[in-house]
């Protein structure tokens, strides 16, 4: 009998916990519970994301930054799950014909998109870096929102330079490091990173590279795709270029066995050459940048309106999932994928050789990006 009343007790008190657990632990939680849901209008459920596949941070994706923050979305909008999906630009592109269930959101770099049909109006004031405020919009309106973003630097081999040089003609015509058979060269420009455009940048100095920015458009200048005897007399270009100079898919391989005496790196090169160092190979190599304010690379953001993402209630939590990246605590956390935050911040890479030089280059600056639409 003792037994069974201990067990009728028991039962008793477990019940008593459990309706406590479900009971908001005050009035003040139930308001903010309910405050949270009316914004959304009650919906639960799981939304979309869509990221491209090839934009690279320095850790190669922007995964383990998102996946943080859909954690921290998730648990402040109860019943609301974020799946994050890398597509091509493939599936991007088509991301509302023919699908029977479209993104909700999708995370793209400029020029990937033609236009922005399809996506929702972005009305909403962004505190961003100055010269992104523009990024994301076509026409009059905004419809996306950069979310992070790369830069470009020189990276170069201290045992052929000490630093950047004034004037990249003035330089013998091979250096004199060991195995070090030219001075510079860097990869032929792809669909997402335009190389020669920054280094319209990288190799001009301060003054005559303000002085070309004003002159010409993004990307245009100096001209320096390839060593025609008029680029070499225009452009500050060594005496010594490869046969292939501006043409080869990847020069890193050539910097990291000494071949070459500098190269243009975005955060993802940088990432490589620290991995490199880890294990006792590589040069001994440092990164400067010069004027450097132009920028392709960077995430865009934008809410899409089509099919069953154009719900309502499914596009004001896709525009609450925005205003969290941008947030001043998200941005910070951009050091989980090694990208650059949008909004301006504090230092986030002290210390971090190449990434702190490319912070540096950013800060105080207006940044040139690309144009979110269209393509060239």
């Amino acid at each position: 009998m003792k037994r069974l009343r201990a067990l009728v007790l028991w039962t008793a008190v477990c019940a008593v916990l459990a309706l406590a657990a479900l009971t908001p632990e005050s009035g003040a939680g139930m308001l903010r519970e309910e405050a949270l849901r009316s914004r959304w209008g009650g919906w639960a459920g799981v939304l979309r994301l869509w990221a491209f596949e090839g934009w690279q941070s320095g850790n190669g994706s922007l995964s383990a930054w998102l996946n943080d923050r859909i954690g921290a979305f998730e648990k402040s909008h109860s019943g609301v799950y974020i799946q994050l999906t890398e597509v091509s630009a493939g599936a991007l592109r088509g991301f509302a014909s023919g699908a029977a269930n479209p993104p909700d959101m999708i995370l793209f770099p400029p020029g990937l998109l033609e236009g922005a049909d399809h996506l929702l109006a972005l009305t909403d004031d962004y505190a961003l870096r100055a010269g992104l405020e523009a990024c994301g919009m076509a026409g009059e309106g905004r419809f996306a929102l950069p979310v992070a973003m790369g830069a470009y630097g020189l990276a170069f081999n201290c045992a052929a330079l000490d630093a950047l040089p004034a004037d990249w003609r003035a330089l013998p015509e091979r250096p004199a490091a060991r195995d070090c058979a030219y001075w510079l060269d860097w990869p032929a420009d792809s669909a997402h990173l335009r190389w020669s455009a920054a280094m319209n940048d990288l190799l001009a100095g301060e003054a005559e590279g303000e002085e070309a920015r004003r002159e010409a458009p993004v990307g245009e200048g100096l001209d320096l795709g390839l060593p025609t005897a008029a680029d070499r007399a225009n452009a500050p270009l060594p005496q010594r270029l490869p046969d292939d100079f501006g043409r080869s898919a990847s020069v890193f391989s050539r910097f990291a066995n000494g071949e070459i005496a500098a190269m243009p790196v975005t955060q993802r090169e940088i990432r490589r050459l620290q991995l490199l160092s880890d294990t006792g190979r590589g040069p001994d190599w440092a990164v400067a940048v010069r004027s450097s304010a132009y920028t392709d690379q960077i995430a865009l953001l934008a809410v899409t309106d089509c099919g069953k993402s154009a719900s309502e209630s499914r596009q004001a939590l896709g525009l609450d999932f925005a205003a969290l990246l941008l947030s001043a605590d998200s941005q910070a956390k951009l050091t989980r994928s090694r990208a650059f935050p949008v909004i301006d911040l504090p230092a986030l890479y002290a210390g971090s050789e190449g990434m702190a030089q490319l912070e540096v280059g950013l800060a105080g600056r207006t940044i040139r990006p690309e144009a979110a639409f269209g393509t060239e």
